[in-house]
């Protein structure tokens, strides 16, 4: 009988609320892969690779392992990493790029961030992108991206969220009775241009829109300065659910839309929720950004040219007039975005990686 790859997820868990990782590993698992979950920890963490003896190290969001609270903390952290780094190299480690960057901007800057993720890069054998449209981004961005590379689109969401109540049933649950309901969903951060969508709402001036925020605040002066901006559209025509929602209560907020909208001040590499777009077939408003247009396509969604007000709000009311019926347009893909369909495609680029080892 043919051995098991055993492959270590690591840092498996720093977003615990996030299905992302779980469902990898579901289709992994059906595809007879073995995987080893490594946490994130302050101390030495690279390490725990070394414990585990993986076949192949498939490596998530690098953020932790040199951004720190402080100055003191964020020094230790890279001092650590710069020792442990050629565990990195030693495995067969694999690269997932979710992200250009951390959305940790007020903790490091670009150019210090840029250096450490070249680093890890180069001392990975593969990496595995969600699309071409971010392929190109990532291979323009760093000088260190891994010649062995995998294209495959983001895992659905399908078998987490529920997705059996109508519009109108969410809507009456929600209290809300407006004829056109757009809606930012996950977490409440400034890389999200919140701001932005509430001014180019409240431009709008249009008594029978409404406007939804739901999700976790990252801060509480962040959450006064979005409330401060509602002004006295404040819990009326723009509702701010601050809190976390639990997988099943997703859908009451976004079948109760008619949009979701989506405003990245960064560079959205693997973007969530235009995924949760596509699973819950919603119609989207967003940056005119490659890897979003190539994600969701344009059948029953509407772009923007740049995150300014006028720009949001001209395309918000292009919305309102060109999709009148409020079916919703955008459609998932074929079954290549199950999750078996992604663990037999990462299964074979596993192996590809260790059979060229071996060789």
């Amino acid at each position: 009988m043919q051995k098991k790859i055993r492959v270590a997820f690591f840092p498996y868990g720093q977003l615990q609320e996030n299905p992302y990782q779980n469902l990898i590993i579901k289709g992994l698992e059906a595809c007879d892969v073995e995987i080893i979950k490594i946490p994130g920890r302050k101390f030495f963490p690279l390490l725990q690779i070394l414990k585990a003896k993986p076949d192949v190290l498939h490596f998530f969001w690098p953020h932790d392992l040199y951004i720190g609270k402080n100055k003191l903390t964020a020094a230790f952290k890279r001092f650590t990493l710069a020792l442990t780094l050629p565990i990195i190299k030693t495995t067969n480690s694999v690269y997932s790029a979710d992200n250009l960057i951390s959305h940790e901007t007020e903790n490091i800057s670009v150019i210090t961030e840029a250096k450490w993720i070249n680093r890890i890069l180069h001392q990975c054998k593969g990496i595995v992108f969600m699309s071409k449209a971010a392929q190109k981004e990532y291979i323009k961005f760093y000088s260190h991206v891994p010649n062995r590379q995998l294209i495959i689109p983001h895992v659905n969401y399908k078998s987490i969220y529920k997705n059996d109540m109508d519009m109108e049933t969410c809507r009456k649950s929600l209290g809300l009775a407006t004829e056109s309901i757009f809606c930012i969903i996950g977490r409440i951060q400034p890389y999200k241009g919140i701001v932005e969508i509430i001014e180019a709402f409240k431009s709008l001036q249009n008594n029978q829109a409404t406007l939804l925020i739901c999700g976790q605040c990252s801060s509480e002066d962040y959450l006064q300065k979005i409330i401060k901006a509602c002004g006295t559209t404040y819990q009326q025509n723009i509702k701010i659910f601050n809190e976390y929602i639990p997988n099943e209560a997703i859908q009451l907020y976004i079948n109760a839309s008619d949009y979701l909208i989506l405003n990245y001040i960064d560079k959205p590499i693997n973007p969530g929720t235009a995924i949760l777009a596509k699973t819950f077939n919603k119609s989207v408003i967003a940056k005119a950004d490659n890897v979003i247009q190539e994600v969701l396509g344009f059948d029953g969604n509407y772009y923007f040219d740049n995150g300014e007000t006028n720009s949001i709000l001209n395309t918000m009311r292009r919305a309102i007039e060109g999709n009148e019926d409020k079916t919703p347009k955008a459609v998932i893909n074929n079954e290549a975005d199950e999750p078996i369909q992604i663990g037999k495609q990462l299964k074979e680029f596993y192996q590809s990686l260790l059979t060229n080892t071996e060789a």
